[in-house]
């Protein structure tokens, strides 16, 4: 069964944001937009019916929706998915120097991801 059809039978409704993004539309483009979806999905639901879930860059901006939203005074869903979120632009965390080179994609911040920040 395929995943989105499982969601579907369980019930679940899944909301696909096309968000803006750089460089045409730099940061904070893609947090407004996350944010303002976010504040649609309030006024059908509950917070405590709402996930937030994202991948790699959608993993970071998933973060970054929901620190904005608290600092909006918005009250924050019951579930938030940061699937290996890239929230460490910097190269100041360990795990770039101790995971260097073991994952196979995001394999090296000087070999790639440094161009991509």
């Amino acid at each position: 069964m395929g995943e989105g059809l499982g969601l579907a039978l369980a019930g679940y409704r899944v909301v696909s944001v096309d968000y803006r993004m750089p460089p045409k539309h730099p940061f904070p483009a893609a947090v407004d937009d996350g944010v303002a979806v976010y504040r649609a999905l309030l006024s059908d639901y509950a917070a405590e019916r709402v996930a937030i879930f994202g991948t790699s860059a959608g993993g970071g901006l998933t973060a970054s929706v929901i620190v904005s939203a608290r600092d909006q005074g918005l009250p924050l869903p019951a579930a938030a998915l940061m699937h290996t979120p890239w929230s460490d632009l910097s190269k100041t965390g360990d795990t770039y120097y101790t995971r260097e080179w073991v994952d196979p994609i995001l394999s090296s911040y000087d070999g790639g991801l440094a161009q991509g920040a």
